[in-house]
């Protein structure tokens, strides 16, 4: 592969400050590529960084300022939030580039967490799907919803996690498809967090093995 990823620091010591006090605390850790579609690759997470600032300048740091002042008159601790956003390559092989992307925030009430990912083409800056996983007409919807019934009723029933009780009909509502990334032990898909259970169990993932005849397999 003619191109060399890495992760790097895109936004550091970014604070919004109240009174000379930082009450918010913002970075962000994402991919870049050095080679013949540097350019077009990098513009993309230069925007995601762009964006990822702008909810943090106008959406979250009015509400800790909010906070602040409440806190100066009842006496009471003063936030201190944190907004990171960092990204995790989960495979890197010929042309395929899979990663996933995490909003993380907290000092907030509670703790927030939001997932996508990403998985490219590298010889096109491309976005791979999840139908290009699959052999031509695969029910891959079905199969990824029925190992998912399978795997959360084990789950359930080792004790191991605790799901909403109408985790059924909310699993095929929050399915999204490109919720999905690709790792060395298979197609992993997830669900964003308080959809199908409870915020303590995060984001709820479900791996399914490679498989070159019935899929997934790696796109070629």
């Amino acid at each position: 592969m003619s191109d060399t990823v890495s992760l790097c620091p895109t936004l550091t010591d970014v604070s919004f400050c109240e009174d000379g006090l930082p009450l918010l605390r913002v970075d962000a850790q994402l991919p870049q590529i050095t080679g013949r579609h540097a350019r077009r690759f990098n513009r993309y997470y230069q925007a995601c960084a762009a964006a990822f600032e702008s909810w943090c300048r106008y959406s979250i740091f009015p509400q800790a300022q909010q906070l602040y002042r409440q806190a100066l008159l009842n006496a009471a601790p003063l936030p201190q939030w944190h907004a990171s956003l960092q990204s995790t390559i989960t495979l890197q092989k010929d042309h395929l580039l899979s990663l996933y992307t995490d909003t993380i925030l907290t000092g907030a009430q509670q703790r927030t967490l939001i997932r996508r990912a990403d998985i490219w083409d590298l010889q096109r800056i491309l976005p791979v799907t999840v139908a290009e996983c699959f052999p031509p007409h695969t029910p891959w919807r079905s199969l990824l919803l029925g190992e998912a019934e399978q795997q959360i009723r084990q789950q359930e029933a080792q004790g191991i996690a605790a799901y909403d009780p109408l985790w059924r009909k909310k699993l095929r509502r929050h399915f999204r498809p490109q919720q999905f990334y690709l790792a060395d032990d298979g197609l992993h898909f997830f669900f964003s967090m308080r959809t199908i259970a409870p915020a303590l169990e995060g984001i709820p993932t479900f791996c399914v093995p490679y498989n070159e005849e019935t899929g997934p397999f790696l796109p070629q």
